[in-house]
């Protein structure tokens, strides 16, 4: 009775949280009104299709319901508090990565690299939402150990947060108005999640917009951010973090006494920083480089405004191609490893792994097939000594250069 009453009594919770009647949920699970009545008072036990049943009708992990105490059970209760409806799929998604975890640290694959989130600075009754996010932002500058990725700053970063702070990085197409961005903030299993359908600048800006929630630990375990838009302290913090992650005050002065206060200036800001011109502008209002009414004439004139003032047709050139771009898909480098190690010794099928790297399951099995002992062996060979003949090399170039 004890277990019963205790799954029973999450099964309230999870079915009240999600806004449903006991008969509306047993409607939409298939049984009648009583049967849910029964389970929630703990007079009968539940059954393996009965759980799956109502898991799937509430849009929970049936170990939300098992295990209140777990990850998957703290993570439903969170969905819906940082103030807006969420995106099904994307709860769907990051629950999915959340059961995958689990799985994975029940059969000793625990993630490598310990989070480190627990260390930072927590907002203070004195702090304003402004100074707390300025603070969290410098201390997370000093972890990252980060300065200056110009080549493609978004996966330098996304690689950086998961080495120095132990939190996984995903990004990948979320279409169909999916939100831009969402993030699972608890300390087991740490998560950001950046949609690649919107521009590369937006999604870098995403990016640390996440890692702002992650390291904030509001008590909210779950964001999902259709948009950016600071409609709460949290919201605002959050950006506020992401701003001063990325634009560093520093830089912006060193940019500023090298090139004046001027189109080359922005533009150079621009490709430092990676970011829009929107949030630069914004970010320079900020710390006062400029006045309301210069921050208003910028945004009125917009970046084609400062395309059209550059004198430096390579410096036009390069801004314009860097604002088309979108982000690469990148999986979650930690995850991933460890779901291949699970892989490798049979705690999980290949199908999850296939998922994370976005390859067909029978051609991931294949090359998962073709590895053996002697692998190691051959990528660590010495092939240096002695070279290859003029002739074998130049026979090289007879091969099919993209052959599977």
């Amino acid at each position: 009775m004890g277990e019963g009453t205790c799954v029973g009594g999450q099964l309230r919770r999870l079915r009240e949280h999600a806004g449903l009647a006991a008969p509306r949920l047993a409607e939409a699970a298939g049984f009648d009104a009583d049967t849910v009545h029964d389970l929630e008072r703990g007079d009968r036990d539940l059954e393996a299709e009965e759980l799956f049943a109502i898991a799937r009708s509430l849009g929970v992990s049936p170990m939300a319901i098992l295990e209140p105490d777990s990850l998957l059970g703290r993570l439903p209760v969170a969905t819906r508090t940082n103030g807006e409806e969420v995106s099904c799929a994307t709860v769907r998604r990051l629950t999915s990565l959340a059961e995958l975890h689990h799985v994975l640290s029940l059969n000793g694959h625990h993630a490598s690299i310990p989070a480190k989130i627990d260390n930072a600075p927590r907002q203070e009754s004195s702090h304003t939402w402004l100074s707390y996010a300025d603070s969290l932002a410098k201390w997370a500058v000093a972890q990252l150990g980060y300065t200056d990725h110009r080549n493609n700053r978004l996966t330098d970063l996304a690689a950086t947060i998961e080495t120095c702070m132990g939190v996984d990085v995903m990004v990948e197409v979320r279409e169909g108005g999916a939100p831009l961005g969402a993030s699972i903030t608890d300390t087991e299993f740490p998560f950001i999640l950046v949609n690649a359908d919107q521009p590369t600048p937006r999604a870098l800006f995403t990016l640390a917009h996440e890692l702002g929630h992650v390291l904030n630990q509001d008590g909210c375990l779950f964001h999902i951010d259709r948009h950016l838009r600071g409609l709460t302290d949290s919201e605002r913090s959050a950006n506020a973090f992401a701003a001063v992650l990325l634009m560093p005050e520093i830089d912006i002065q060193e940019i500023i006494g090298k090139y004046g206060r001027g189109a080359e200036s922005l533009a150079h800001m621009l490709l430092r920083f990676g970011v829009s011109y929107e949030s630069l502008i914004y970010r320079l209002h900020n710390l006062k480089v400029i006045n309301a009414h210069g921050r208003d004439q910028l945004q009125s004139t917009s970046w084609p405004g400062l395309i059209h003032a550059l004198r430096d047709t390579d410096l036009s050139r390069t801004l314009l191609s860097a604002r088309g771009t979108r982000p690469e898909r990148r999986p979650p480098g930690l995850l991933t490893k460890r779901c291949w190690r699970g892989v490798m010794d049979g705690t999980v099928s290949a199908r999850p792994l296939a998922g994370l790297l976005d390859v067909d399951v029978d051609d991931l099995l294949e090359g998962i097939e073709s590895v053996g002992s002697e692998s190691t062996d051959a990528i660590n060979g010495d092939y240096s000594s002695p070279p290859d003949s003029d002739e074998a090399a130049r026979s090289a170039f007879d091969a099919d250069p993209v052959a599977a």
